[in-house]
């Protein structure tokens, strides 16, 4: 029998996921991203902040299939960066 959960889509953008986190989990979340991505805790912090987003679609790809693990979610990359 087909599994029919239903696993809504949350369309959240990546500064309103993290404003929603402890600062226990974003500092958690910072470091994590920064060494999984090799980038500076700067730059994950720019992208909480909206000043930047990724560089390139593979990593919005790869932040956003981290944080669906992490918090047990399903977003896409698309809708946690949209394109200014």
């Amino acid at each position: 029998m087909a599994n029919l959960e239903n696993n809504p889509v949350d369309t959240r953008t990546f500064p309103e996921i993290c404003a929603g986190l402890t600062k226990k989990q974003w500092v958690e979340l910072q470091g994590e991203l920064a060494q999984k991505l090799k980038r500076s805790m700067q730059c994950i912090y720019n992208w909480k902040r909206g000043v930047r987003i990724p560089s390139s679609p593979s990593e919005r790809v790869k932040v956003s299939n981290y944080i669906n693990k992490k918090f047990n979610t399903y977003t896409r990359h698309w809708t946690l960066f949209p394109d200014p």
